[in-house]
């Protein structure tokens, strides 16, 4: 994670669905879209809609982007964009959609927030929630929630900590696997 004292707030948005409802974006954070590529083209047009400053990651030239939206239209990246975001919101789970997986996010630290619908991951996101290692919200507040966050360093770091403990805390687990195995082989 970097020092929050010296850089924009960075957010990073994965698998954004075109029917959540729009962020607010303010100067102080550099949001960081990705996701399906089949939205991407949603995701852009909404952007130019409300005059926010967006730079394609497959055309970025260099430029910086402090300020601006970075819109991952590659794949692979998402993953490693979180070792630079403070805040992750991971998506999929503002509407029933299942939700997405928040290790990513865990394993480097950023605060972890999510929505409501996160069937496709109940068991590990029960265990960052009995944790405290996830922010839960919904549509109505998600935009709130975020900024609350960001306005936050001491909880959102300490939201991040947690995430990546709760990670930590599930390594392993092929080890014991193979470990078992070889008894059983004996």
């Amino acid at each position: 994670m970097r020092d929050a004292t010296t850089a924009p707030i960075v957010v990073a948005t994965a698998f954004l669905h075109p029917f959540v409802p729009e962020f607010k974006l303010v100067g102080h954070m550099t949001p960081a879209v990705g996701g399906r590529r089949e939205i991407e083209s949603d995701v852009a047009a909404l952007l130019e809609q409300k005059r926010i400053r967006y730079v394609r990651r497959s055309q970025r030239t260099g430029e910086k982007i402090a300020g601006s939206v970075l819109l991952l239209d590659t794949i692979g990246e998402l993953s490693a964009l979180y070792a630079l975001a403070d805040v992750a919101f991971v998506g999929g789970s503002l509407v029933p959609r299942g939700g997405h997986n928040i290790l990513e996010p865990a394993r480097y630290g950023a605060a972890i927030v999510v929505g409501e619908h996160t069937e496709n991951f109940r068991d590990i996101i029960e265990l960052f929630r009995r944790q405290n290692a996830v922010k839960v919200t919904n549509p109505s507040n998600v935009e709130k929630d975020l900024f609350a966050l960001m306005a936050d360093e001491s909880g959102r770091l300490t939201l991040g900590e947690l995430g990546a403990e709760v990670l930590q805390t599930q390594t392993g687990s092929t080890e014991r696997t193979l470990s078992a195995l070889a008894e059983l082989l004996r």
